[in-house]
């Protein structure tokens, strides 16, 4: 399920030192959906991670920038 996928990105973002700065899921009963991002100061870096449901199947979409 999405939102699980969502978790998941969430708590490894966390270990590998990034800041949480959004975290939203959703269900309209035929599809879900969600997405976390973060940023890490620091190194200077950022992650976005989408995730979608089609059809019994759920994709991920990763944007990372580091600057």
């Amino acid at each position: 399920a999405p939102k699980d996928v969502v978790a998941f990105y969430e708590r490894e973002l966390k270990q590998a030192g990034f800041h949480i700065t959004a975290t939203v899921t959703g269900d309209s009963g035929t599809s879900a959906g969600g997405l976390v991002s973060g940023d890490d100061t620091a190194k200077r870096r950022t992650v976005l991670v989408t995730v979608g449901t089609n059809h019994q199947s759920t994709t991920v979409s990763v944007t990372y920038s580091q600057k």
